[in-house]
């Protein structure tokens, strides 16, 4: 059984917390509860996950898996040959030569990876399937999702302009902390420095943002 501090908060957790967050009483026993509350966590807690997994290359979420040949491109098409991407594939994440043999050039092109490689072609690709399994979210993913959650369900429990605006500044500021700490969790030394910065913090500087893996 796993120690206290490694438990990941459920989703009921994530959602009470978010309430908690914005300041209200009410509490959850499960998001498939009666009431305008559990109502609106019901309508955004997809759409918030489905969102913020394709946002960053999440160490917990990455799957690999060989893909077979889809079909072999007629002449001129640029590529030889097209590769469907997995129906669990949030976002693909094209190799580089670190990748050793795994590396090859392609291109992302209508739900299908186009290439010169002969199958099986090797892939690595953020999983809605595993990104969407709480009991795998390392606490500062959770955190994220419960800071979005807040923001999005901000109107609905509060009716202030000023804490929709301030969670929404606590949302990207949550997620920009959280791509920092998965960024420091990977195995890949040699990595280019990740620099993240939230939407609200880069309308204010307007430097450019980078996100690299």
């Amino acid at each position: 059984m796993p120690a206290p501090y490694a438990v990941t908060p459920s989703q009921t957790d994530i959602v009470n917390g978010a309430l908690e967050d914005l300041g209200s009483r009410t509490r959850i026993n499960a998001i498939d509860d009666t009431g305008r509350i559990a109502a609106s966590a019901r309508t955004h807690w997809a759409s918030v996950v489905r969102e913020l997994l394709p946002k960053h290359t999440w160490n917990f979420a990455i799957r690999r898996q060989n893909l077979p040949l889809q079909e072999a491109l007629a002449e001129g098409a640029g590529w030889l040959y097209a590769y469907g991407l997995p129906g669990d594939c949030a976002r693909w994440l094209p190799p580089s030569h670190e990748d050793g043999d795994r590396f090859f050039d392609g291109e992302e092109e209508g739900g299908r990876i186009l290439t010169d490689r002969e199958a099986p072609l090797p892939v690595r690709f953020i999983s809605y399937e595993l990104g969407s399994d709480t009991s795998k979210w390392p606490a500062h993913f959770a955190a994220a999702v419960r800071a979005e959650l807040a923001a999005r369900m901000a109107d609905t429990v509060t009716q202030s302009e000023t804490v929709v605006d301030r969670t929404r500044k606590l949302a990207q500021a949550a997620l920009a902390a959280a791509k920092r700490a998965d960024g420091l969790s990977t195995g890949r030394t040699s990595r280019r420095q990740v620099t993240v910065k939230s939407d609200w913090l880069g309308a204010r500087e307007r430097p450019y943002q980078r996100y690299g893996r």
